[in-house]
């Protein structure tokens, strides 16, 4: 019993890493995308 209530708190700490971790991923990756749609837009606009 004791090594199962071990196992489900790693697993648990395991979980909240991965969490804590996209995050930072999710938020940079979409400032980026917003960045490139600014200057795909902007890089349109010269074109014309």
């Amino acid at each position: 019993m004791l090594q199962t209530l071990k196992e489900r708190i790693g697993q648990a700490r395991l979980c909240a890493v991965l969490a804590v971790n996209d995050e930072p991923l999710t938020v940079f990756w979409e400032i980026g995308n917003t960045v490139r749609k600014q200057e795909k837009a902007e890089w349109l606009c010269t074109k014309q």
